[in-house]
C-alpha cells in the first residue's frame, strides 16, 4: 500500500496581511481583483459568491491576483453593533485558503475606502444586492492614475448575482432564538 502526503500550497497560499502595502507588492504588476464582507462564518452564500468572483477574474483577467478585504473586530463592532463570532484573523484565513484566492487583508477602515486605493484595487466585486446603491468604496476606485507609472488604470465596480441571499447576521439570529 502506497502514502502519499501531498501538500497544495504555493508561495501565497493561506497569506493574511494586515498592510494593504504588503498586498500592492505580492500582486506586482497583476490586476487586482478585491472582494470583501464581515464572513462571520461562511455559509453557502459566502461560497457561492467567492467561488463566482474566482471563475469570473481567471476567464477575464489572465493572471489576475485576487484578494479578500475583511474588516477586523473593531470595524464590525462598530457597525453591526456586535462583536462577529469568529475572530478576524480566522475569517482572514478560511477565506486566503480557498482555492483561487491568493490572500486576504485584515483591514482597520470601514467601509475600506484607504485599503482599496493604497492596494490599487483594479476591480470590485459586490453582491448584486448592491446595485444601484450608494458603494462609499466608489471613491476609492475613482483614482484612475496608476501611483507607479502615471498611466491611467480602468478599475471598476462589479455586482455579483450568486443566487438565493443569506446573511450571517439572520442565521446567528436565528441560532439565537432556537438556542
Amino acid at each position: 500500500m502506497k502514502e502519499l502526503v501531498i501538500g497544495f500550497a504555493d508561495e501565497t497560499c493561506g497569506v493574511v496581511v494586515r498592510d494593504p502595502h504588503v498586498i500592492r507588492k505580492m500582486a506586482g504588476k497583476r490586476r487586482i481583483v478585491a472582494f470583501g464582507g464581515t464572513f462571520d462564518f461562511l455559509h453557502r452564500g459566502h461560497m457561492a459568491f467567492i467561488r463566482g468572483v474566482v471563475q469570473y477574474s481567471k476567464s477575464m483577467y489572465e493572471g489576475a491576483f485576487i484578494m479578500a478585504l475583511v474588516p477586523d473586530d473593531s470595524c464590525v463592532l462598530s457597525y453591526k453593533g456586535d462583536l462577529p463570532s469568529v475572530a478576524d484573523e480566522d475569517r482572514a484565513m478560511a477565506l486566503a485558503l480557498m482555492s483561487g484566492v491568493d490572500a486576504a487583508l485584515i483591514h482597520t477602515d470601514q467601509p475600506p475606502i484607504d485599503s482599496i486605493g493604497d492596494i490599487g484595487v483594479h476591480t470590485l466585486f459586490k453582491g448584486v444586492d448592491y446595485a444601484g446603491k450608494d458603494i462609499p468604496e466608489i471613491q476609492a476606485l475613482k483614482v484612475l492614475e496608476d501611483s507607479d507609472s502615471g498611466d491611467k488604470v480602468e478599475r471598476e465596480i462589479l455586482y455579483l448575482d450568486h443566487g438565493k441571499m443569506y446573511s450571517c447576521t439572520s442565521i446567528r439570529d436565528s441560532i439565537k432564538r432556537t438556542g
